[in-house]
């Protein structure tokens, strides 16, 4: 299990666009998250393409520090 970070270090990653969101069915542009204090979350909206195929895709999100990777997750979704 992750430890907690402050809101001031995650409000820094996410300002200097440290957090990013990738997407298998094109990985939008800008692809920085945002983040909220009060929920003490990141945020990023996905658009997704109308013309995107129907089927499984694959969201991910990569955090870097100094330019290295320090965490990074996916998980699938569907698109309908």
């Amino acid at each position: 299990m992750a430890l907690p970070i402050s809101d001031a270090t995650a409000s820094e990653l996410a300002s200097s666009c440290a957090v990013t969101v990738t997407f298998s069915g094109g990985t939008p542009s800008p692809n920085c998250a945002t983040y909220d204090p009060v929920t003490h979350l990141f945020h990023f909206n996905l658009p997704v393409a109308r013309t995107l195929t129907p089927g499984p895709y694959t969201v991910g999100v990569v955090v870097r520090v100094g330019g290295a990777i320090v965490a990074s997750g996916s998980g699938s979704t569907t698109v309908r």
